[in-house]
């Protein structure tokens, strides 16, 4: 299993980008795409497994497109109102995710 040390550095600085990066919600979501779907659900705690699972599906429309194969034009088409759905769970698998490590860090 990944550190839960790595995923939580990988989706922190996703959502520095969210946060901070140019343009609307649809394009900061493409800029972090490497840092999300690089994660493995396999990489996580099974209760957080499935909000990975759905973040990254909604990203990359189920998978029927793989990255690099227009992806922005997947993401053109999602309306801001998904997109902010997307970034708002991407923030609480993080806290999430931190969570645990501090648990496990304690023991």
């Amino acid at each position: 299993m990944a550190s839960l040390l790595y995923i939580n550095e990988k989706l922190s600085d996703a959502i520095i980008i969210l946060a901070t990066g140019p343009g609307d919600v649809r394009s900061r979501l493409y800029s972090i795409l490497p840092k999300i779907l690089i994660l493995s659900p396999f990489s996580l705690p099974a209760e957080l497994k499935k909000e990975l699972n759905w973040i990254q599906d909604k990203l990359t429309e189920k998978n029927k497109i793989q990255y690099g194969h227009d992806l922005g034009r997947t993401l053109r088409r999602m309306r801001n109102n998904t997109g902010s759905k997307i970034a708002e769970r991407i923030v609480d698998l993080q806290f999430r995710v931190a969570e645990l490590r501090e648990e496990e860090r304690k023991k």
